[in-house]
C-alpha cells in the first residue's frame, strides 16, 4: 500500500518534484542564480526551490568534508577574516588555486601555526600580511610578508602578495551577501563548503546529480 519513485529511499524522498525539474534546480543552483531565477526556468514554485537548493546545499558540504583534505605546497597564501561574529582562516596555493577555509577560534600563534602544520606541505612558502600570529618555523617553510599598510605587492619583489587570498575572501563574502541574506552564522560554513564543492568540479559539465540520490542513512 505504498507508492515509490526513483526518489524514494534518497535523500529526496519528501520531494513531488518530477527528477528532470530536480536536474534542473540542481544545475542552476550551480550557476549562483537566484531563487526567483531559478523557480522561472523549472518551472516550480518558490518555496518548492528553496526547499530544493537548501537540501542540496547542505548535500554538497557534507560531500566537500567528505573529500580528502588537500595538502597545500609551492606558494601558498593565507590570511584570516571576519565573517558575521566569527574568525575564519583560509589559504590558497597559487599555482593549482586550490584552498581551504575553516572557522577559528581565534588568530593566536599557536591557532595559525596549527593549520599551517596542517594543510601547508613542508617545503612550501608562505605569504602573508604582516599579522604576528603568523611565525612558522623557519627550518620547514619560507615566509614571505606584505605590509599592507604601505603597499599590496612588495616592491622589490613582485612576486611577494596576498592577492589571490583576498579574491577568494571577496568571492565568498559577495556569494554570502548576494545569495544568502540573513544567513544565520552557524550556516556560514555550509556556504563555504558549497562554494568548494562546485569550485572543484567547475570543469565537469554534467550536472552533478549523484548527490541526490544518496541512500538515507
Amino acid at each position: 500500500k505504498h507508492v515509490f519513485s526513483d526518489q524514494s529511499w534518497t535523500v529526496l524522498r519528501w520531494n513531488k518534484a518530477r527528477i528532470d525539474k530536480v536536474a534542473i534546480v540542481n544545475h542552476l543552483s550551480g550557476k549562483k542564480l537566484d531563487v526567483r531565477s531559478i523557480a522561472r526556468e523549472s518551472e516550480l514554485n518558490k518555496n518548492t526551490v528553496m526547499k530544493l537548493t537548501t537540501k542540496i546545499r547542505k548535500l554538497r558540504g557534507k560531500l566537500y568534508k567528505a573529500m580528502a583534505t588537500p595538502q597545500l605546497r609551492g606558494i601558498v597564501e593565507m590570511d584570516e577574516t571576519k565573517m558575521g561574529k566569527d574568525w575564519y582562516w583560509g589559504a590558497i596555493e597559487r599555482e593549482t588555486n586550490q584552498g581551504i577555509v575553516e572557522k577559528i577560534p581565534g588568530r593566536s600563534e599557536a591557532i595559525l601555526s596549527a593549520r599551517i602544520w596542517k594543510y601547508v606541505e613542508e617545503g612550501s612558502t608562505i605569504m602573508t600580511d604582516e599579522h604576528g600570529g603568523y611565525q612558522p618555523h623557519p627550518r620547514y617553510y619560507s615566509h614571505y610578508a606584505v605590509k599592507h599598510c604601505e603597499y599590496f605587492v612588495h616592491p622589490e619583489c613582485k612576486l611577494v602578495h596576498t592577492n589571490r587570498i583576498e579574491g577568494l575572501w571577496a568571492q565568498l563574502k559577495r556569494k554570502i551577501e548576494r545569495f544568502c541574506n540573513n544567513v544565520k552564522p552557524e550556516h556560514i560554513q555550509e556556504y563555504i563548503n558549497e562554494y568548494f564543492y562546485l569550485k572543484n568540479h567547475a570543469q565537469n559539465l554534467k550536472p552533478t546529480l549523484f548527490p541526490l540520490y544518496c541512500r538515507k542513512t
